[in-house]
């Protein structure tokens, strides 16, 4: 028996109907479900969800990147939207990266794979 593969991916949120505004109508997800304590977005391969976290947390060691056709122009709409770039188009030679923090500090990675050579 082995892992078949990701199913799903969850980050704890303190107000969970900003996160779903944010991640829904700031960054395009499609909210597939959601309660007074968890929402899933994505149907079909892996899942992102929120659970609302009633106690004290510390976002600041998750990271989850999140694909993107192109980092830069992702960007400039958020910038748009009002939103902060953490850590601006950079690239690799995996590809490029940017970040931004959602309403709760959770550090969400945007991702531009680049062919590797």
């Amino acid at each position: 028996m082995k892992i078949s593969g990701i199913d799903l991916v969850f980050v704890y949120v303190s107000d969970l109907k900003k996160s779903i505004c944010f991640y829904k109508d700031i960054l395009g997800m499609e909210l597939i479900y959601s309660s007074d304590v968890w929402a899933e977005f994505f149907d079909g391969g892996t899942k992102f969800a929120l659970w609302k976290k009633e106690k004290d947390f510390s976002p600041e060691y998750s990271r989850i990147f999140f694909a993107v056709p192109e980092v830069e122009l992702f960007c400039s709409e958020l910038v748009s939207k009002g939103i902060e770039i953490s850590f601006p188009p950079t690239e690799y030679f995996y590809g490029k990266v940017a970040e931004i923090p959602d309403p709760d500090g959770n550090i969400i990675g945007l991702y531009q794979r680049c062919e590797r050579k």
